[in-house]
């Protein structure tokens, strides 16, 4: 069996994409200090895997303990075979399912990694936490973290439960303290912040993330591409009078998103909530239209019939930040309020996190004054 594969037969599958699947030997949340924590990563892409590797490379250099983020610690060519004998290898997995015992396939081992958002309160409905409890010992700390990011020159783009680990030791009656952590996992669209929204970035790409944590500014962008494209030629310039038309076609997929029914199968339950329980829908409609006029304004170059995409990435935080906003909305079914004021202070980190304003939206140094 390959040497870089971990010992530990205690674990199980966490989760698998169109890239891979991950595991790791989190059996339950707790496990001794002593026993080592990993994720593993398997790629199906090999190009992806050595992308994902370097990116693991640069943030060794920003973090080298790892207090912040968990990344790649060794990569390797491993048996699918050796994969499947292991303990806590699980036949979900279809992609491992659809290779041979011979096939080689790249892996990535992370230590110190444990388990994820999305899998410990999301998937397994584990409630009773309190809003000051998750502020405090979750949020709290993952904004520091993408802040640590943004200060060494790169957003993350891609915050969602997923994408972050929860790693609790249990204290005891002996007088050893409980320890939580929680860092960042999954860089694979990490840019460099001034790169948001340059030639090189992928709107298609954001687009296709989906409705829930694509904040509103990649879709003003996208409709303008679309004025580009469909409306003028190159030779010509956006004048005000065509902007109408950007401002209608938001306008009523935003107004589909609000008409949205609660027996609607493609109802997003998160877009719901967002607009329902955080904004309402009137206040709601009158922020994202006045977000769409601030935008024009402030971003947009009507001489050069350009985006101003070097100022717009002065704001790059802010899309992080929605997503943090998108997950503390996502845990709303697992929190207990203790009282009225504790759900009113609930109800403003996400009005400052989710505003459809970029503008007005919080930073990662705001969002910190919020939750401390």
């Amino acid at each position: 069996m390959n040497k870089f594969l971990p010992k530990q037969k205690k674990g199980r599958f966490v989760y698998a994409g169109g890239w891979g699947c991950v595991f790791t030997n989190e059996s339950s949340m707790c496990i001794p200090d002593d026993e080592e924590k990993f994720l593993l990563k398997i790629n199906r892409d090999e190009v992806k895997a050595q992308e994902e590797w370097e990116i693991g490379q640069i943030l060794a250099e920003i973090d080298p303990d790892q207090k912040h983020f968990v990344y790649p610690n060794y990569h390797c060519h491993v048996r699918v075979g050796d994969i499947k004998r292991l303990n806590y290898y699980s036949y979900s997995c279809s992609f491992l399912n659809s290779l041979a015992d011979d096939d080689m396939i790249r892996v990535l081992y992370m230590i110190n990694g444990g388990r994820t958002l999305e899998d410990y309160f999301i998937r397994n409905e584990e409630s009773n936490k309190t809003w000051s409890f998750v502020s405090k010992n979750i949020f709290y700390p993952l904004v520091k973290d993408l802040q640590v990011l943004f200060k060494a020159g790169y957003m993350h783009h891609d915050v969602k439960g997923d994408n972050v680990v929860y790693d609790f030791t249990p204290g005891n009656r002996k007088g050893k303290e409980e320890k939580i952590k929680v860092r960042l996992i999954d860089f694979g669209i990490m840019i460099p912040k001034r790169e948001y929204f340059s030639e090189k970035y992928d709107i298609m790409l954001q687009i296709g993330q989906g409705q829930s944590w694509n904040p509103p500014e990649n879709r003003f962008v996208f409709e303008l591409d679309r004025i580009y494209e469909k409306v003028i030629s190159p030779s010509q310039s956006v004048q005000e009078e065509q902007l109408p038309r950007f401002f209608m076609n938001l306008y009523e997929k935003e107004m589909d998103k609000l008409n949205y029914k609660i027996s609607d199968k493609n109802k997003d339950t998160v877009s719901f909530m967002l607009i329902d329980y955080v904004f309402g829908r009137d206040k709601y409609l009158e922020l994202y239209t006045n977000a769409i006029l601030d935008f024009i304004d402030e971003f947009f170059d009507y001489e050069n019939s350009q985006i101003m995409f070097k100022k717009l990435s002065s704001f790059a935080d802010r899309v992080d930040v929605y997503g943090v906003g998108i997950l503390i909305l996502e845990m709303y079914d697992f929190l207990v309020f203790e009282n009225d004021k504790q759900e009113k202070e609930y109800k403003n980190v996400l009005f400052h996190c989710l505003h459809p304003n970029i503008l007005k939206r919080s930073s990662l140094s705001d969002l910190l004054h919020l939750l401390d």
